[in-house]
């Protein structure tokens, strides 16, 4: 997503587009993850950069967020110690990886998926309100309890060589629409096999992937919660201090983010 400040939402499209089927396929998996239960663990938030740096070869997004803002490395302490197994399994077959994002202030969750909705509305003019804001939520979590990454439960990771080389994974972080579906068949055998290997990695330190996005992996989320057959997550969204190093739960985290004031000039009655 970008640093921009406004929205640009455009619904003079004649055109309808149609929803693919990978689309529609991850909104009914979001509906199977949403009602799982969260029991808090009460679990700090530990930052992960100074430990994994001093330990593996590793890259960190420094990019600002799309609130303009420094990323937060800090995830549930529990995490630590599997995903630094992770990091290091990599090196020692060659690759390292880069995080692209980790922990997520719920003032960019927010930002981020009500630009996720104003995408939407301008790529599917012709869709209700109700089905525009079910797709602009695949990529986005529209509640707070459902963002992994507000949690401190998710990282996104993509794949460097060790010298640096970035490894095809046959679509852009971030980049919305099928080919980031992680088991979609429209890209190349290699960035198949690379995906393959992200995720067999991922997996054997028991972080989850979601579907629909290949560089998403989670542990003790709603969705890791589904995937594993878990009857609950053990963590919720936290607004986490860098100052204080304190983190706090956030307050109704099952409200959906207000994206009204997207639907303003939206006429469609679908």
């Amino acid at each position: 997503m970008g640093n921009s400040n406004s929205l640009n939402i455009n619904t003079n499209t004649s055109l309808p587009n149609p929803v693919s089927p990978i689309l529609l396929e991850a909104v009914k998996f979001d509906k199977t993850y949403t009602p799982v239960p969260i029991v808090e663990s009460g679990e700090k938030l530990v930052d992960i950069e100074e430990i994994l740096s001093s330990q593996s070869q590793v890259i960190f997004n420094q990019s600002l967020t799309s609130t303009g803002q420094k990323r937060i490395f800090v995830l549930r302490q529990a995490l630590i110690k599997p995903l630094l197994s992770v990091a290091k399994e990599f090196n020692s077959l060659g690759y390292k990886l880069r995080f692209e994002y980790v922990y997520r202030r719920l003032e960019d969750q927010r930002r981020m998926y009500e630009q996720s909705v104003a995408d939407t509305i301008k790529q599917y003019p012709s869709l209700s309100k109700e089905k525009i804001i079910e797709i602009a939520g695949i990529l986005v979590a529209s509640t707070p309890d459902t963002a992994a990454h507000v949690s401190g439960a998710a990282v996104d990771v993509t794949l460097l060589t060790l010298d640096n080389q970035v490894v095809n994974l046959g679509a852009e972080y971030l980049q919305s629409g099928d080919k980031s579906a992680t088991n979609c068949l429209d890209i190349s055998d290699e960035a198949k096999k690379n995906r393959q290997l992200l995720c067999s990695v991922m997996d054997k330190y028991d972080f989850a992937n979601y579907p629909y996005e290949f560089w998403h992996f989670c542990q003790g989320d709603k969705i890791e919660a589904k995937v594993h057959g878990k009857d609950h997550a053990i963590y919720g969204p936290l607004i986490f201090d860098p100052e204080t190093k304190m983190a706090t739960p956030v307050s109704n985290a099952e409200k959906p983010f207000d994206v009204e004031h997207l639907f303003i000039n939206f006429n469609n009655s679908n």
